[in-house]
């Protein structure tokens, strides 16, 4: 174990605690070298340290080592370091290990909220299913990566793992990125979704403080969210158990628990943080009953808020908002970032969550850019036409939902009737402007809801929305009107890939018209080929009611869009791809597959 107990820019103390097993029937003497690297490979710091060891006995080893002027791990500075433990059993080098860990200190301050290194943090998270879509649960790193990407293009720097320990790789990646983590132990405590909790909640909650105890990315545990025994006293005492029984093991976390959303003050005090599903309503109160505890919302709806004596009031404003109100409030995680296989709420043939930031493809909604507004730094501004005539699905579970909305400028039953538009943004006004005519400048601060609203006659052809901040344009929006399909354009993520039968690209496949304007009303089957080393692992369209099949060599578009994963082989060469559909272009692409 990796503990920091010192965390400033003039040094950094590391204590490192080191548990050795002797599986040998012979005892011996055993010396243990810990050396710290920094994130090019560079010593640092090491030490050294021998003792007798029985056969089949444990040995523990504390090393302390310094670290000068360290480089502190955050968010936007996500600094690794390296412990090295190389083992020696009489002079034979016998097992070595290599342990990333980053230095950071985070503090908690009842009126003022998250700080790290001394900096105030507000949690910007969603809340994330463990499966990767059309690739099932199994995990691959580049696909997980990837999403994080995208996330991380929404201003996103928080992830809360629901509702169970992640893959190891994923705090990795989060460690490397700059994430911020709650780390969930389980859901339910007890019943169909965990029917041994009272005979295995120790060991598996165990199990995952030793795992993931030195990433620099955990700030939080969490014991359980939205449990049926919350607010009675059986409650009490397992939350008192499981809270007793973090704080014996790590001292170095708070810790948290997603509270069902009924206003229970005397249930969530119970917890260092309180984690609140879809309480925004409440906030006020819950720091009236408990005025040293920080709150944060475990869940947000994407678009509502609850209101009065309940969380289901679609009431139009959005959670986040609340966040911004109150310094006691740390943050908050929407539910969820992507869409996930599974808890198809609608019934067949839906086989997923659809009401997330983003779809299973990596495509981000219109209504991911409403929260990027509020979470990116970077300018920005973004169209979405809302109106309930609009030909796009609808999201399946109510007040998890948000009203019809599109990001695209093909309205053939509106023309020459007023539509609604509205632009997401973080400058202080936009100019909207229809074929070259304008319809004035508004300011956000003249809307509540943080939504600038605008009633146009629609008419084809290019719609522009224009962030400005003092006099001068700082960023652009347009949607043009598509004409027919004409073509299909291949767009990856990545041009090389390597050959190590793991490694996998992501291509994004547009249906386009001849000014390559993306076809939202096209729907053709594609059909795909490919040649080289490697195979096409996956295909999706992000339409959780396909009954297509995620391993084949076709797939319908969904709005003129679907996505392909092409995986290498254990050799190198050239991958290329061919897309087609009846009546147009075909697209073609070309990767190097490289050891």
């Amino acid at each position: 174990q990796v503990n920091i107990r010192r965390a400033d820019r003039s040094h950094a103390a590391v204590n490192i605690v080191t548990t050795l097993r002797n599986q040998h029937e012979e005892p011996g003497v055993c010396k243990l070298k810990t050396i710290i690297l920094d994130s090019l490979g560079a010593r640092i710091d090491s030490h050294i340290t021998s003792s007798k060891i029985s056969n089949l006995g444990l040995t523990t080893f504390f090393h302390r080592l310094t670290i000068p002027s360290p480089r502190l791990w955050s968010v936007d500075t996500p600094q690794l370091y390296y412990a090295h433990s190389q083992v020696y059993l009489n002079d034979t080098l016998v097992d070595d290990l290599i342990t990333p860990f980053g230095i950071r200190e985070v503090t908690w301050h009842r009126d003022k909220g998250l700080f790290v290194n001394h900096n105030p943090v507000i949690l910007k998270g969603v809340c994330l299913h463990h499966d990767l879509g059309a690739l099932g649960s199994a995990f691959h790193e580049r696909a997980l990566e990837r999403r994080l990407e995208i996330l991380k293009e929404l201003g996103c720097n928080a992830i809360r793992t629901s509702h169970n320990p992640p893959a190891p790789q994923l705090l990795d990646l989060c460690d490397r990125m700059g994430f911020l983590v709650i780390d969930e132990a389980f859901d339910k405590w007890g019943g169909g979704n965990y029917q041994t909790f009272e005979k295995d909640w120790p060991k598996d909650l165990y199990s995952m403080l030793y795992r993931d105890r030195n990433h620099p990315c955990i700030i939080l545990w969490s014991v359980g969210n939205e449990v049926r025994q919350q607010g009675k006293s059986e409650g009490v005492k397992i939350i008192k158990q499981l809270v007793d029984f973090v704080r014996r093991h790590d001292r170095t976390r708070l810790i948290t628990y997603g509270a069902f959303p009924r206003y229970h003050p005397d249930f969530v005090k119970l917890v260092d943080v309180a984690g609140l599903n879809y309480q925004e309503q409440w906030y006020e109160k819950y720091r009236q009953e408990n005025p040293r505890q920080l709150l944060m919302s475990t869940e947000s709806y994407a678009y509502f808020r609850g209101k009065g004596d309940t969380h289901k009031a679609f009431h139009p404003v959005n959670p986040w908002l609340d966040v911004l109100k109150h310094n006691y409030v740390v943050g908050a995680f929407y539910w969820t970032g992507i869409d996930y296989l599974g808890e198809a709420v609608a019934g067949w043939p839906y086989h997923g969550w659809n009401c997330s930031l983003i779809d299973t493809c990596g495509f981000p909604r219109p209504v991911s850019y409403l929260i990027k507004s509020f979470w990116s730094d970077e300018p920005m501004v973004h169209i979405a036409v809302f109106d309930d005539a609009l030909d796009v699905p609808a999201p399946t579970k109510d007040h998890w939902g948000w009203p019809k909305m599109a990001s695209h400028w093909n309205l053939p039953k509106q023309e020459g009737k007023k539509v609604k538009v509205v632009t997401f943004t973080n400058c202080p006004t936009v100019e909207l402007t229809l074929n070259g005519k304008s319809y004035g400048t508004q300011n956000l601060a003249d809307f509540p809801d943080k939504m600038i609203a605008w009633q146009i006659p629609y008419q084809p052809g290019v719609i522009q929305a224009r962030g400005v901040k003092q006099g001068t344009t700082i960023c652009e929006h347009q949607l043009q009107t598509a004409g027919k399909p004409k073509q299909i354009i291949l767009i990856p993520d990545r041009m090389d890939i390597k050959a190590d039968q793991r490694d996998i690209c992501h291509v994004e496949v547009k249906i386009i018209d001849d000014q390559g304007v993306l076809v939202p009303s096209a729907h053709p089957k594609l059909n795909f080929k490919l040649q080289g080393p490697g195979q096409i692992l996956a295909v999706d369209n992000g339409d959780l009611t396909s009954t297509e099949s995620y391993q084949s060599n076709q797939r319908n578009a969904f709005y003129g869009r679907c996505l392909l994963i092409i995986q290498a082989a254990d050799t190198p060469g050239t991958i290329q791809l061919t897309a087609n559909a009846p009546g147009l272009s075909p697209g073609k692409l070309t990767l190097d597959s490289r050891k």
